[in-house]
Order: structure tokens, then C-alpha cells, then sequence
């Protein structure tokens, strides 16, 4: 663990509630599945208060917005981390994911690097399991689709300043979805990158966190300029 991480109470799919939608939503097309644009109608939250004694039991529910406060410093200093997972079913219609141990491991430390709390992640696998679970029927069958799965943590920690992370969220919203990139699964075109850094030695490049990616949105528009889908990054 990173200097000043803190596990508290582990997160454990012990306690899980469920609520479901009152009417359920119609699976779209493939069609329609451009990637990161349709979600699936539940939601996976798990609340984390280290005056409460850290994690609390996890719930899933309909897909909603969040209210945070304007002060919480995901906002400010961008404390916040990702992952990205895929389910697919296989030929018993069964659930599979690749390897997912080794996301949600890197989700546990990419969270402590910037301050947020130690998650287990196990626990936290077994939550999202739960979730797929309910949500078996958005998995797409066709080839080349799956069910994107995103769990984000953010501090909601109000307070302007740096410091201590005393209340964060973990919460996992999925995606059924296409090839990545607009042009399907064909061979993409790169440009090679030298006068931005995507990562340095002693920094958070290895960090699944948001900031990594806020900083290369202004290259990439750069690149699709030039006919290039994205980037290769080299040292400047």
C-alpha cells in the first residue's frame, strides 16, 4: 500500500441491496451500440465514509445521475480513477470476462496513488459479478460486440484543498458495444507523437486515472485532423 492509503472496512458483496427499474428497458440493435454512447439500466455504487468506519455495503439500482458537492475535490484536483472490463457470453451462454483479477488489482492501485482508499479487489469483482449478473441480457452475442464494463472511484470529499481522502464512490455503469474506433476492425492509423508526454518516470503513467487521458484530448483532435485515429506516444 501507498503512505497514507487506507482499507478500513473492506469492500464484500456481503450486504449487497438490489433495486430494480419498474419497467424494464428494451435491448437496442447492435446497430446502435456505438461504443461509450447506450448503458445498460442498472448500476453498481459502493460508498466509502472513514469517519464511518470506510466502506459501506454495496447497492445496485436503475442508472441515474449523482449529486455531489460543488466542492468535492474529484472536481478540483481530479482525484479519480477507472477501469475498463469486458463480458461477453460464450457458447453455453455463459458469462466470461478476460482475466479480471488483474483489473480490478490495478484498480486498487491506481487508487491509492492518488489518495483515494484501498479497495479489495476481490470484493470488488465479486460485486460486479452481481451486477452482470442482473444485466445478463445486454450482453451482445454477435461477434465483435460485448458489454463494456466501467468502474470509476472519485473522492467526494468536500472540502477545497489537498489532503486526506475521508468520503469516496466507487460505482460501475456498462456499456453494450461495437469496435472502439468508427472504422470497425480494421487496421487504424497512428501519429507518432513526440512533442506532447503521455507519461514520465516517477508519475501516475501507469494510473488508470482521469487526468492521464484529459491531457491527450488536445492531441488527438490534432491527429484526426491529419487522418490519423490515434496516437502513438514517444518520448519528447
Amino acid at each position: 500500500e501507498f503512505p497514507g492509503s487506507m482499507s478500513l472496512a473492506s469492500v464484500s458483496v456481503k450486504g449487497l441491496t438490489v433495486t430494480l427499474p419498474k419497467e424494464a428497458t428494451p435491448v437496442p440493435p447492435t446497430s446502435q451500440m456505438v461504443f461509450g454512447r447506450v448503458f445498460a439500466p442498472l448500476m453498481l455504487e459502493i460508498d466509502f465514509d472513514a469517519d464511518n468506519g470506510g466502506w459501506g455495503a454495496p447497492y445496485i439500482s436503475p442508472f441515474h445521475n449523482l449529486s455531489l458537492s460543488p466542492a468535492a475535490t474529484v472536481f478540483h484536483y481530479g482525484v479519480e480513477i477507472f477501469e475498463g472490463m469486458k463480458a461477453y457470453l460464450d457458447d453455453e451462454d455463459h458469462i466470461r470476462l478476460f482475466r479480471p483479477m488483474m483489473n480490478t488489482e490495478r484498480f486498487n492501485r491506481s487508487g491509492q496513488r492518488v489518495g483515494l482508499p484501498a479497495v479489495d479487489p476481490q470484493g470488488l469483482l465479486d460485486c460486479i459479478v452481481e451486477l452482470l449478473k442482473l444485466s445478463k441480457e445486454w450482453i451482445p452475442k454477435e461477434e465483435g460486440f460485448s458489454l463494456y464494463i466501467r468502474p470509476t472511484m472519485i473522492s467526494t470529499h468536500s472540502v477545497l484543498g489537498i489532503g486526506a481522502v475521508r468520503q469516496a464512490k466507487i460505482f460501475v455503469i456498462l456499456s453494450p458495444s461495437g469496435p472502439y474506433f468508427g472504422s470497425g476492425f480494421k487496421a487504424v492509423k497512428l501519429l507518432a507523437q513526440s512533442e506532447y508526454a503521455r507519461a514520465c518516470k516517477g508519475g501516475v503513467g501507469w494510473c488508470k486515472c482521469g487526468g492521464n487521458y484529459a491531457a491527450t484530448i488536445a492531441p488527438q483532435v490534432e491527429a484526426k485532423k491529419l487522418g490519423c485515429d490515434q496516437i502513438l506516444w514517444l518520448d519528447p
